[in-house]
């Protein structure tokens, strides 16, 4: 059983306190599922375990976290009306509302996986400077500065989580309060978003269906 429990290197762990919330439907009342609340020592373990993703990732080229996150998102388009339903339960949101934002999701993860094959940096002339001549340029390269903390609004988790974990560009984050897949990203915390990612979070789960790399 997943639920109730905290998503940390790819693998469902209970809470280092044991404590769950209860997540209810507004609309009902009745029980959608049960939330864990981290505490620091969860924190520390996601964000050790989002650092040392974080230099697998770097290491991945353009093309092959294009081919992962291409997947990710099928693996959303796949389970479309199971992640709507949970939604749709978790917070109350007409069904139609919760299938456009699901739709929105795997955009998202599709059009991060395709600018991150656009990065380029810049050339600069340095003949500008006296000692240097036509012969002589300098140029620029982006790279990820690492791990970012990070808070997703719960009206739209799902697709604001996506779009936070724009990871296709070489970024990697650590976000608090959602559940969410180990790789790219590590989440653990409290919160009512918790419950409502952890369908999206099963689908990214499937490593093996993802090709995430590991060293």
């Amino acid at each position: 059983m997943t639920d109730g429990q905290l998503i940390i290197a790819g693998e469902w762990v209970p809470g280092a306190a044991g404590r769950v919330e209860e997540i209810r439907s507004p609309y009902d009342g009745h029980v959608v599922g049960q939330a864990a609340i981290a505490d620091t020592s969860d924190v520390d373990k996601a964000l050790a375990a989002a650092e040392q993703g974080a230099a697998v990732w770097r290491e991945t080229p353009a093309h092959a976290r294009l081919d992962i996150l291409m997947r990710a998102a099928a693996l959303v388009d796949e389970r479309v009306e199971a992640i709507a339903a949970l939604l749709s339960a978790e917070n109350g949101k007409t069904i139609t509302e919760a299938r456009g934002e699901v739709g929105r999701a795997s955009d998202v993860i599709r059009l991060a996986g395709y600018e991150g094959t656009q990065l380029y940096g810049d050339t600069l002339p340095l003949d500008a400077h006296r000692g240097t001549g036509l012969d002589k340029v300098a140029f620029t390269l982006r790279q990820p500065c690492g791990v970012v903390v990070a808070i997703t609004p719960f009206k739209l988790s799902l697709a604001a989580g996506a779009a936070q974990g724009r990871t296709g560009a070489g970024r990697r984050q650590r976000r608090r309060p959602e559940a969410g897949p180990g790789h790219p990203t590590d989440r653990a915390g409290p919160g009512r978003s918790v419950h409502r990612r952890r369908a999206a979070a099963r689908c990214a789960q499937r490593s093996h269906r993802l090709g995430w790399p590991t060293r």
